[in-house]
């Protein structure tokens, strides 16, 4: 009771589930093929900015009646199965896109050169098969040698100034997944007059993987002079486990 009670005050639920980035590959590849530039990407409550790395782990995409697809980093120790759904096969080039900067904005980082920190991020996995434990493991190894850049604070109030250090020839491109139900409406809000004004100055894409009320669809948006332009490329399991790509 006494380790819990001094845990309780200081630490709040700040899970991070690289299976994920299943979903990640190949929505940046669509993207990337989409403005031939490479992407600066800016994610909206990354926790410990695992998924930042995306381009540093294995892909493994299967679908029936067909050999699995290998593509990423195939020397990576870290290697991330999905089941590909659906008679549409997804942008899955053996590479991901080139990544000219990455950050992340978290209200409540998790410091992957922290001990303590990277033993409470284990202990947020939830109960069940023991690859998810072994994931995170892996997961945090890789970001030990490649440590994301994680900006603490007001990541709404923080975006403008990240989307502005957008280096010269590559494409904005702000992405969050299972965050913004955590958002009070009047913070959603401030979130899309934020894309919104930022898309004066320039093209920007916003891609959400976030529950519809139904559904996890993987939305991709266009900013561009303050007008919003999104379409739904994929339905997602929320845990990473299979995709149906949808986009044409």
């Amino acid at each position: 009771e006494a380790a819990l009670r001094a845990i309780m005050p200081v630490r709040v639920t700040n899970t991070n589930e690289v299976r994920r980035c299943t979903m990640l590959y190949p929505s940046f590849t669509a993207i990337a093929r989409a403005v031939k530039s490479p992407l600066a990407l800016i994610e909206i409550g990354p926790s410990a900015g695992l998924n930042l790395n995306f381009d540093h782990y294995q892909y493994l995409y299967s679908a029936p009646g067909s050999a699995e697809t290998a593509c990423g980093d195939l020397s990576s120790a870290l290697v991330l199965p999905c089941e590909a759904r659906g008679g549409t096969r997804p942008p899955l080039d053996p590479r991901a896109p080139a990544i000219a900067r990455r950050v992340g904005l978290e209200l409540n980082p998790v410091d992957v050169a922290s001990e303590a920190d990277r033993r409470w991020l284990k202990a947020l996995i939830w109960p069940g098969p023991v690859e998810g434990m072994a994931r995170i493991e892996a997961a945090l190894k890789i970001a030990q040698a490649h440590p994301p850049r994680i900006v603490p604070g007001d990541a709404v109030g923080n975006l403008a100034a990240a989307v502005a250090e957008t280096p010269i020839g590559a494409h904005a491109t702000v992405f969050h997944s299972f965050v913004t139900y955590q958002f009070p409406t009047a913070l959603r809000e401030k979130l899309d007059a934020t894309f919104a004004a930022l898309s004066a100055e320039r093209t920007l894409s916003r891609l959400a993987i976030e529950w519809d009320g139904k559904d996890y669809p993987i939305v991709h948006t266009v900013y561009r002079g303050g007008k919003a332009d999104a379409r739904t490329l994929a339905l997602c399991d929320p845990h990473g486990a299979w995709l149906e790509w949808k986009a044409s």
